[in-house]
């Protein structure tokens, strides 16, 4: 296993908190009040989040699919499945690894987390 998937599998919630301290590093955002920052980078990890559940939701079977459906997308048992799940499923860190880094690519550029 490569480094990079040990670390999306090692654990998704912390990740994603690393990612979004990246984020605030972006030339758009290093000045912003610790305020707007924090805002800023809930925004990051609620989007980050959101995209860690559609990667994982594309490439799920109906009976993967039917452990996490009734899950609330923010809860700490959902971080906790998608990990479990990141582990079983061949191909899906690598495939989140890749979502976020585009991901956050984009909102360094443009200083803005990407709707929809």
């Amino acid at each position: 296993m490569d480094p990079i998937t040990q670390n999306v599998n090692a654990n998704i919630e912390e990740y994603i908190n690393s990612l979004a301290a990246e984020c605030l590093q972006a030339q758009g955002i290093v000045n912003l009040t610790q305020e707007q920052k924090d805002a800023f980078a809930a925004s990051v990890q609620e989007y980050l989040s959101q995209a860690a559940l559609e990667v994982l939701v594309n490439r799920l079977n109906s009976e993967q699919l039917s452990q996490i459906e009734n899950l609330d997308p923010a809860s700490d048992e959902m971080m906790e499945k998608i990990q479990q799940l990141a582990a079983q499923v061949p191909g899906l860190a690598d495939e989140m690894e890749k979502r976020f880094r585009s991901d956050v690519e984009y909102i360094k550029q443009n200083s803005k987390v990407p709707q929809g």
